[in-house]
C-alpha cells in the first residue's frame, strides 16, 4: 500500500513536477543565488505540510524541510530519518532554448547545462511520494528535503555537513540526469577550489619597466610550476586552472593578477598532499617575481563512498520501474540534437547519419536515447569528475543514480543539455527518478535488515578515516 500510493502520487502530479522542473529552467541562477528557486521549493514543499527552513547553513538558498508521519509525531522523534538531495544551480554561458539549433536565451546567459532543474525537480516528486507513503500509516518514520545549493561550486553540501544538518539522518539518497539509466557506483574525486591572488606594482610597461613588478608574470610562474608537476604526481590526480585576471593592457605592468586553480584527486588525502606542492609553488613564484600574494579558499569536497546494499535496492527499483519509452518525436528530437555535435565514434554521430552500424535513420534513432536499464557492472573504480554529495557520503550512508535526460554521448555542461533539461526528454527522466527514490526511501521504511546492512558497509569503508571537513574553519562565505 505505501509503494502504491507513492506511484499513485506521482503519476497523479506529474505536472507539478514539470511545472516545477521548467520554472527552474527558466530561473537558471547560478551557485547561492537561486533565489527564485529556492523560494518555489520552500513554498511548494510548505504547502505541502513539511515543515521548512530556508536560509540553513548560512546560506539564504539552502533548504532542509521535514516531514514526520503521524505514528512519528505520536512516538517523539523515533524512527528512521531518509533524506533526499535536491540540487537547483544554473551554470554561465549555456543558456540556450528548448531547441536543437544554437538560440541561446540570453547571449552569454546562464542555463541549465547539467540538468540540476531536473534533479531539483525529480527530488521534490520523490520526498511528496514519500509523504503519500507515510500518510497511508503503514509505515512511520521521517522524509526530509535537502535543498542543496551550488553545487557547481562544489560547496553547498559540504557546509550543511559542517553545519552539522546530517548528524540525525539516517540514509541519503539522489540522483543525477545523465545519459543512462544505471547506479553510480564509481568514486568521484576529492577536490580543493582556490584562487591565487597576487600583487605587484604598476608602471609604464615600455618607459620604466624597472619601476614595475607583474603580478601577472607571478601567475605565468606559478602555472609553469605547476605544469611541471604534473609529471610527478600519479596518473589520476587532476589539475587545471583559469587565469581570471591577467591585466587590462599592455602598455601597463599589471598590479594585480589572479588564477583559480582546482586540484582533484581520487581520495582527500592526496589532495592535501598536491594542495600543499601547489601552495609552495605559489608562494616561489610570487618570490621570483618580487611580488605578494594571498591565498582564497573557495571550496572543498570530499570523495564519494559507494554503498553496496543501497546500491542493490536502487538497481532493483531502476529493474522494476522498466525504463522509460520516448516517443518518436522525442527520439527525432533528441537526434537533430546530438547531430549538433562534432563527428566522433562515441557521441551518436551515426544515428544523425543515416543509422547507427548500417542501420536507416529510423531505426538510429531509435538508438539515440537510453530505454533500458544497464546491469550494475560492479565497476567501483574511479569517475573524473567531482561532487559535494561525497562529503554527505562520509557521514551517512549515501547512494546515488542516473537515468536517461538526454542523447547517448551528449556531454554535460553543454548548451545540448540545456536544450534537453528543458524539453520533453528531461521530464521523462525526471518522473523516473522521482519514482525509483520514492521505492528505495520505502523499501529503508520497511526492512530494517537493509538499512541494517548499509550502516554496516558504510562503517566497513570508513573505518579508520574519520571525516574531515575540507573547508578551513575560518573560511568566509562570499555570496
Amino acid at each position: 500500500m505505501p509503494y502504491n500510493a507513492a506511484l499513485a502520487w506521482i503519476a497523479a502530479n506529474t505536472e507539478l513536477i514539470d511545472q516545477t522542473r521548467m520554472a527552474i529552467w527558466e530561473y537558471a541562477e547560478l551557485g547561492l543565488k537561486e533565489y527564485k528557486s529556492a523560494a518555489l521549493l520552500a513554498d511548494i514543499l510548505e504547502r505541502a505540510g513539511f515543515t521548512v527552513q530556508l536560509g540553513a547553513a548560512g546560506m539564504p538558498t539552502a533548504i532542509v524541510a521535514s516531514y514526520k508521519s503521524r505514528q512519528e509525531e505520536k512516538e517523539k522523534g523515533k524512527g528512521l530519518v531518509i533524506g533526499f538531495l535536491a540540487e537547483y544551480d544554473a551554470l554561465p554561458e549555456v543558456s540556450q532554448a528548448a531547441t536543437y539549433e544554437r538560440q541561446p536565451l540570453i547571449p552569454n546567459g546562464n542555463g541549465h547545462g547539467c540538468g540540476h532543474n531536473l534533479l531539483g525537480a525529480g527530488v521534490l516528486g520523490a520526498a511528496l511520494a514519500v509523504k503519500a507513503a507515510l500518510d497511508t500509516g503503514k509505515i512511520a518514520g521521517e522524509v526530509r528535503f535537502y535543498g542543496c545549493p551550488a553545487e557547481e561550486l562544489l560547496l553547498g553540501k559540504v557546509l550543511m555537513v559542517k553545519a552539522g544538518l546530517f548528524s540525525d539522518c539516517d540514509i541519503a539518497i539522489t540522483w543525477h540526469p545523465s545519459s543512462k539509466n544505471k547506479v553510480c557506483g564509481l568514486r568521484h574525486l576529492a577536490m580543493n577550489s582556490v584562487k591565487f591572488n597576487f600583487y605587484g606594482i604598476s608602471t609604464h610597461a615600455s618607459g620604466s619597466p624597472d619601476k614595475g613588478r607583474s603580478a601577472l608574470d607571478a601567475v605565468e610562474l606559478m602555472n609553469v610550476g605547476t605544469n611541471f608537476l604534473r609529471e610527478h604526481v600519479n596518473s589520476r590526480v587532476r589539475i587545471h586552472y583559469v587565469v581570471t585576471n591577467g591585466g587590462i593592457q599592455p602598455n601597463v605592468v599589471p598590479s594585480y593578477s589572479q588564477v583559480w586553480y582546482y586540484v582533484r584527486a581520487p581520495r582527500r588525502r592526496e589532495v592535501e598532499e598536491v594542495y600543499k606542492r601547489v601552495l609552495d609553488i605559489a608562494q616561489g613564484a610570487a618570490l621570483m617575481a618580487g611580488v605578494t600574494h594571498d591565498v582564497e579558499f573557495v571550496s572543498g569536497c570530499s570523495d564519494t563512498v559507494p554503498n553496496e546494499p543501497l546500491l542493490a535496492a536502487v538497481q532493483a527499483n531502476l529493474v522494476k520501474s522498466g525504463g522509460n519509452r520516448f516517443t518518436k518525436a522525442e527520439k527525432e528530437f533528441a537526434r537533430k540534437l546530438i547531430a549538433t555535435l562534432s563527428p566522433s565514434p562515441e557521441n551518436g554521430r551515426q544515428a544523425a547519419a543515416g543509422g547507427a552500424g548500417g542501420k536507416n535513420s529510423a531505426e538510429g534513432a531509435d538508438e539515440v536515447m537510453q530505454e533500458e536499464i544497464l546491469p550494475d557492472d560492479g565497476n567501483r573504480g574511479i569517475a573524473y569528475g567531482s561532487t559535494d554529495v561525497g562529503d554527505v557520503s562520509w557521514v551517512i550512508p549515501t547512494v546515488i543514480f542516473e537515468t536517461a535526460c538526454w542523447p547517448k554521448g551528449n556531454p554535460g555542461h553543454s548548451w545540448q543539455t540545456t536544450a534537453a533539461a528543458g524539453s520533453a526528454l528531461g521530464l521523462r527522466g525526471t518522473v523516473l527518478a522521482a519514482r525509483v527514490m520514492a521505492l528505495t526511501a520505502i523499501d529503508c521504511f520497511t526492512d530494517e535488515d537493509l538499512v541494517r546492512r548499509a550502516k554496516e558497509d558504510f562503517e566497513r569503508q570508513t573505518a579508520g578515516t574519520p571525516y574531515k571537513s575540507p573547508l578551513p574553519d575560518d573560511m568566509q562565505l562570499k555570496i
